[in-house]
């Protein structure tokens, strides 16, 4: 009676460390694909002024490019930045005001700087 339930015991183990070996492979690949932050700036110039200043209140959606789906929308703040918050790392188009379209690959870092977006005003 002993000896089946040490052999009982020791298949359970062995079950139990399959399983835990399996669920490390599934969540590592999961787990280094990390969301992060992404930060950028609008600045807009004129004919009067060519220097750029900031660009209050544009409109700066993430764009899903295959399905145009919107996956994020950031309003510029005073000094012409916005932020986005949790995004996960791929293929993406940044959209200003609606109208103009810029790609951009987001990395799996965990902040990630754009380069800033000059308009004409």
């Amino acid at each position: 009676m002993i000896f089946a339930r040490e052999k009982w015991i020791e298949h359970f183990r062995q079950i139990i460390g399959i399983i835990i070996a399996i669920l490390i492979n599934v969540t590592l690949p999961i787990s280094t694909a990390v969301a992060g932050d992404l930060r950028g700036g609008i600045y807009g110039s004129n004919r009067f002024n060519p220097q750029p200043v900031p660009v209050f209140g544009a409109r700066v959606d993430l764009v899903v490019p295959q399905t145009r789906r919107v996956v994020y929308t950031a309003f510029t703040g005073p000094d012409g930045m916005y932020y986005m918050r949790n995004i996960r790392p791929g293929d993406y188009q940044l959209q200003v005001n609606q109208a103009m379209t810029f790609p951009l690959v987001v990395d799996s870092a965990s902040f990630q700087d754009i380069p800033p977006i000059r308009i004409a005003r």
